[in-house]
């Protein structure tokens, strides 16, 4: 554990399309997935996200995943472990497409499943049981497109109607897909190709794409209404042409030629994305011809994609995309953040050191960066870069510095800056009338703050006094102004004093109670009035106390929820005091957390020892994005006390390649 490694990342806020790389976070059989050939993928309306593989199916939380497979010994159980397709009927039930084995339906309340089978076409022939696709349709029936054919379900009555494929002949060999078109029409992606089925007149019409021998796996309509079909030779675009009750293609253009086109998403504004077997394509149309994205796996990048086959895609939430593959499923964000960095190996800024240890912002338009070797004050922050100016503070060029080695900056309620030193305790930074800047140690009497000691963490509460953070002799609080001084320290057998002199930090919550964050004495809550202590500690066997006995830091969200940052996970306090963890298996990139912010969106940020996670909690799943090298930041391992929110809006975070 690297508890002062840094490197100092801004975070702006989000771009335009791509306009940094795409990370895809990668989930497979190592992760709890049944089998990493995914056929299909559904949210469904409890939040849960299901994968459907050649070996069963797969429903995953948020945090690990359920496999549901077949049990010859239990009824109730998948009725086939090679599932090829999803749907979520109105009803709430989750009706399953197996290879060979039917239509498994799961009922949400008992957690079991029944089986449908389409019926035969007539005596002389079987029920198909291969079931390629399954929609519902407006007027109340199930769609379900087979290897031998195509049948409807009637959700009302129970029942299966079959089209007879004597009439219709090739178009029902392998029905891979059902685009509802209207309420009186369907569109039939088959192996042969594309067509239109009327509802009213029962008349089949078969749209020529112009090219012969492709079969059809996926259409959808544009908003320009336009289709865009996914064949094995290519991307379409085409009208579709209706003139006295027949239908007809026209206009048709195809993108991707030498691509086997698996499946499609809309996407925002004008892009498309498309799955292909040589990677995940995006297409932005507001150029002419449209502008080609392609990304495929880089074995040398962790954060690329895990194959090149990709079968499926599904967008959960605006903007956060998972697509299935040959090898498991990949989590990636469309509209990726702008990740800023500056120092270290770029070189763009003249650091006093690449160890970024801290940050702070005063009033007067400058960012500070607390490193190793000096503190850095970069000018003329809110401009642009061009017009920054740079100093930095050592104790060579300036006497009054204490030490080079700062663990910390930070501005105090009242508009004051200060540095907090690895020894020789901390100062107050001023500015003198010729624009230079010099330190001010306030002075302590024997037995209160001894000099040569470093401090962890300054913070000013709403009476002007000050709470000092120390590496191993407790808390202390000093009133400038009365000159009032006291210690709290640990005492054995006394549960109300803190647990562990070593403090990291302190934090005032909006109902301005005073949180204590120890190394080993989890996270204590202070009563001011009578100097006495409440911690919570973590408690082997317990779930529901806290990760870890060494809090790194402590944070409160726009939504008054308490979050702490520990050496052993992310805890949620809840409003019982009790705590829910979170940790790598639930999709964190470590479990070290050295800081959290929260952006404009209200989406939460972490810094660990493995990149930045994006997170947000809804209902019952965390959904995490992750970011590192590969996304552009400088460096994956964090600093504990490098991250800050500035003024307009930018989170900065410290880790080990600079500012």
């Amino acid at each position: 554990m690297k508890l002062l490694a840094a490197i100092l990342l801004l975070f702006i806020g989000s771009g335009g399309l791509l306009s940094q790389p795409v990370s895809f976070h990668h989930l497979d059989t190592d992760d709890g997935l049944s089998q990493g050939h995914v056929n299909h993928m559904l949210k469904d309306s409890r939040g849960f996200l299901w994968v459907a593989t050649q070996d069963g199916l797969n429903r995953f939380d948020g945090y690990s995943f359920r496999q549901f497979v077949h049990d010859p010994s239990d009824v109730n159980s998948l009725s086939g472990n090679y599932v090829w397709c999803l749907l979520e009927a109105s009803d709430g039930k989750l009706w399953a497409g197996t290879f060979g084995k039917g239509i498994s339906v799961f009922d949400p309340v008992s957690e079991t499943f029944t089986t449908l089978n389409p019926v035969p076409l007539d005596e002389s022939t079987t029920a198909p049981n291969s079931i390629r696709t399954l929609t519902e349709h407006p007027q109340g029936t199930v769609w379900v497109g087979t290897d031998d054919g195509l049948w409807v379900y009637d959700l009302a009555k129970g029942q299966f109607k079959a089209f007879d494929p004597g009439i219709y002949h090739r178009a029902f060999i392998n029905i891979l897909d059902v685009f509802p078109f209207g309420e009186n029409a369907v569109l039939l992606c088959s192996g042969t190709g594309l067509y239109h089925l009327s509802l009213d007149s029962g008349e089949l019409d078969s749209l020529d794409l112009g090219v012969s021998g492709l079969s059809c796996h996926e259409v959808v309509q544009a908003k320009n209404g336009q289709l865009l079909i996914a064949t094995s030779k290519g991307l379409f675009m085409c009208n579709l042409l209706e003139k006295e009750g027949r239908a007809s293609i026209g206009n048709c253009n195809v993108l991707l030629p030498d691509d086997y086109v698996s499946c499609l998403m809309p996407g925002h504004a004008n892009e498309k994305w498309v799955g292909t077997n040589q990677g995940l394509v995006s297409l932005d149309f507001a150029a002419q011809p449209p502008s080609l994205k392609r990304w495929r796996i880089d074995p040398q990048m962790p954060g690329s994609l895990s194959s090149d086959i990709v079968t499926c895609l599904l967008e959960v939430q605006p903007g956060l995309v998972w697509a299935g593959t040959r090898q498991g499923i990949n989590q990636f964000s469309i509209e990726p953040p702008v990740f800023q960095n500056l120092g270290g190996s770029s070189g763009q800024l003249p650091l006093c050191s690449d160890a970024v240890l801290g940050i702070a912002e005063d009033g007067n338009d400058n960012l500070w960066v607390a490193t190793r070797k000096g503190l850095t004050r970069i000018g003329n922050f809110h401009l642009p870069k061009e017009k920054w100016t740079f100093d930095c503070l050592l104790p060579q060029q300036e006497p009054t510095m204490p030490y080079d080695y700062v663990l910390k900056v930070k501005q105090d309620r009242a508009g004051q800056l200060w540095a907090l030193f690895r020894r020789n305790g901390f100062a107050a930074l001023n500015q003198r009338p010729d624009g230079s800047w010099f330190f001010r140690r306030p002075s302590f009497t024997e037995g209160e703050m001894p000099p040569d000691m470093g401090l962890n963490d300054l913070e000013m509460d709403a009476d002007g006094v000050y709470w000092l953070s120390t590496p191993g002799i407790g808390l202390h609080s000093w009133n400038p102004v009365s000159g009032e001084y006291r210690q709290y320290r640990s005492a054995e057998n006394d549960s109300l004093t803190l647990r562990h002199d070593y403090v990291f930090g302190t934090f005032h919550d909006s109902r301005q109670r005073l949180w204590v964050a120890t190394a080993n004495g989890g996270l204590c809550l202070m009563d001011k009035a009578r100097g006495t202590f409440s911690c919570h500690t973590s408690e082997e066997g317990n779930p529901t106390s806290i990760s870890s006995n060494m809090v790194l830091s402590v944070f409160e969200d726009s939504q008054q929820r308490l979050w702490a940052c520990t050496a052993n996970g992310l805890s949620l306090m809840l409003p019982d005091g009790s705590f829910r963890r979170f940790y790598r298996r639930d999709g964190l990139p470590n479990d070290v957390i050295y800081g959290m912010l929260e952006d404009s969106d209200g989406a939460l940020w972490v810094s660990t020892n493995a990149g930045l996670a994006k997170l947000q909690l809804a209902d019952s799943s965390l959904v995490v994005e992750v970011y590192d090298r590969g996304d552009g930041i400088q460096g994956n391992e964090f600093n504990q006390h490098a991250f800050l929110e500035t003024s307009d809006g930018r989170l900065c975070f410290g880790g080990v390649n600079g500012l």
